[in-house]
């Protein structure tokens, strides 16, 4: 896409002056500018899209020659630093545009400010541009159908590569920390809540019920066999529930499966496999 303008014939009988001109245009290509950025960048994945960076770049050089037109000076200097193409590191061009979309838009909203106070003058758009937006509008259409379509397909893999707990191997390394599932190895916090949790429920058989006040005990030092049972309050149960809870996600992460390990039932524990 390539972009020129007669510019006198274009606001020539306009109330409005060569910089309305100039002020329309620029609102007009940097609105259309950050929706590229958006769609680039606001994505489930990160992908290379050769025409997207093409029409980037062009809208990226005409708002720069016109922020370099005569009563665009101070304007200019407030301009942020864009990127200079969006085929470089995907990764970090995505998460850098977290933090410099926020400039951007600002920029925008000062640019839109302006031309408010300029009595928001409007030309007609010439031919040529008119169809370069369509073609961008119908690029972005087609990234974000890519996008979704791809998306779905890396979920639908994925969900076929998760584990069934049950049919694997599992084990309580006390040592090391950890719980092994089969070849893997989930590292678990050491002394901490979730180990002394995995020390008292690994003494008792798969699907024996544990209480909670047994797991409580091994998490906080509290010896029933001096003080007797802890009472069955809120703030102490949960503790034990908030820990099996914590413990099932960090497996579901480290194994990638859907499954718990754990559950609760009537304020005590089973360990399903």
């Amino acid at each position: 896409m390539k972009i020129t303008m007669r510019e006198k014939e274009e606001y020539s009988g306009n109330k409005f002056s060569k910089f309305d001109f100039n002020l329309f245009l620029l609102r007009l290509l940097y609105k259309e500018l950050l929706e590229i950025l958006d769609t680039a960048c606001g994505g489930n994945i990160a992908f290379r899209n050769l025409q997207i960076n093409r029409y980037y770049t062009v809208l990226k050089n005409f708002i720069e020659k016109i922020l370099k037109k005569e009563g665009f000076e101070e304007l200019a200097k407030e301009s942020p630093e864009l990127f200079n193409s969006l085929v470089g590191d995907i990764e970090e061009i995505d998460l850098e545009w977290e933090y410099l979309s926020r400039e951007a838009y600002e920029f925008f909203g000062k640019i839109e400010k302006i031309y408010i106070n300029r009595g928001c003058p409007s030309f007609g758009i010439p031919e040529e541009l008119k169809q370069g937006l369509e073609n961008i509008a119908k690029a972005k259409i087609a990234h974000k159908k890519y996008d979704k379509e791809a998306f779905e397909k890396l979920l639908t893999e994925l969900q076929k590569s998760k584990i069934k707990l049950s049919k694997q191997k599992i084990k309580f390394d006390d040592e090391n920390a950890t719980i092994e599932i089969s070849n893997q190895k989930c590292a678990l916090p050491p002394y901490k809540n979730e180990h002394y949790f995995c020390r008292a429920v690994f003494e008792h058989k798969a699907n024996e019920p544990v209480d909670w006040s047994i797991i409580y005990e091994k998490m906080t030092g509290y010896y029933q066999a001096y003080y007797g049972k802890p009472p069955a309050s809120r703030r102490h149960w949960r503790l034990v529930y908030d820990t099996m809870r914590s413990l099932n996600e960090r497996i579901k992460e480290t194994v990638n499966t859907d499954e718990d390990l754990f559950v609760w039932q009537e304020k005590t524990v089973k360990r399903k496999y």
